[in-house]
């Protein structure tokens, strides 16, 4: 069951991204060559004002491993579970795209316990390793991430988990099964992993539109027994603007939402 809402990002001011800055000059002079003499954008006016709408969806699907027998008495059993999150910040009528955008996103568990993070992708590396079209990769019975991961040539889907995306049976080893159907097109990704079952991106993206959906997993170790989990979430839209390209970078930031979420549970073949 996919669980989503909208947030509202409101201007935070300018902040201070050096890798924003880094990667938004390089476009800004790329863009300069082929701009016609004399062609002068006009600011718009008050657009640092205005919010940013973002949709989070979230989805969570619980890797659940053959019941051993014999263990230890009191102890809690660990399960993966798989989080999907699908950030899309929505555009709006007369803003013209930015060179550079970055998105800020963490999403962590709420009283999380003995929970913890085992993996989670797209991690820093992820740019450098695969093109960044339909994307596939697998998951292991102890919750670690294989990737890259070729899609099978006939695979069932066995899970619809948020659209245009698919859980799949593998004929991996390694995987018990592969998440399928991933696009995105970052210029740079900075991801690492939270204490208590939590993950946090920054991901930049170059001269596109807002709206474009992105999807984010992690991979906690969470109690078995627990069918739902709260998660904490925050996000955040970074970007000089067309016409501030001098300035430091402005932000807009979303509040905190905690979101309950039921898991989808499939048996490990």
């Amino acid at each position: 069951m996919t669980n989503g809402l909208v947030v509202s990002a409101q201007p935070a001011g300018e902040v201070s991204d050096p890798v924003l800055d880094e990667l938004t000059e390089a476009a800004e002079a790329d863009a300069e060559l082929f701009r016609p003499m004399g062609d002068a954008l006009a600011p718009p006016e008050h657009e640092q004002d205005r919010p940013v709408d973002l949709r989070i969806d979230w989805t969570a699907v619980s890797l659940r491993p053959p019941r051993r027998r014999g263990g230890p008495a009191g102890r809690v059993q660990l399960i993966p579970v798989l989080i999907a999150s699908t950030v899309t910040p929505f555009a709006q009528p007369g803003r013209r795209p930015p060179p550079i955008w970055g998105l800020d996103y963490e999403a962590q568990l709420v009283e999380a316990g003995s929970a913890h993070t085992v993996a989670i992708f797209p991690d820093s590396e992820t740019v450098t390793k695969a093109s960044m079209s339909k994307l596939t990769f697998g998951v292991g019975a102890n919750g670690k991430i294989s990737f890259p991961c070729a899609p099978l040539a006939a695979a069932m889907p066995l899970l619809s988990l948020l659209p245009g995306l698919t859980i799949e049976a593998s004929a991996s080893a390694d995987a018990g099964f592969q998440v399928a159907g991933i696009t995105f097109t970052a210029v740079k990704i900075i991801a690492g992993q939270i204490p208590g079952g939590g993950a946090k991106w920054q991901l930049y993206r170059a001269g596109e539109e807002l709206a474009q959906a992105q999807h984010l997993f992690h991979v906690v170790m969470a109690p078995a027994g627990e069918e739902q989990l709260r998660i904490r979430a925050t996000a955040a839209v970074t970007c000089r603007t067309w016409y501030r390209t001098k300035s430091r970078p402005m932000m807009w930031r979303a509040e905190p939402t905690v979101c309950t979420i039921d898991r989808e549970e499939l048996d490990w073949s």
